[in-house]
């Protein structure tokens, strides 16, 4: 689960993450002018993914076990 207040930011994050090659699903829960809540799917580990959305400019900050804050 990735949290992210600015939504101004959504469309080119949610493009990143579907452009990830093993991103298996982005559902988007809910998206307001107040924030938003996307599930990723993913095949490898957290630290695979963390890893490859860094490169590509996305930073996460670690909210819980599942849920994570979009802090680009």
């Amino acid at each position: 689960m990735i949290l992210q207040k600015n939504i101004e930011t959504w469309p080119l994050s949610i493009n990143i993450l579907k452009g990830l090659p093993f991103v298996t699903e982005v559902k988007i829960v809910s998206i307001s002018k107040h924030g938003g809540r996307v599930i990723v799917k993913f095949l490898g580990n957290k630290k695979t993914f963390f890893h490859a959305t860094y490169e590509k400019g996305l930073f996460f900050k670690n909210l819980s076990n599942h849920q994570y804050i979009l802090s680009k």
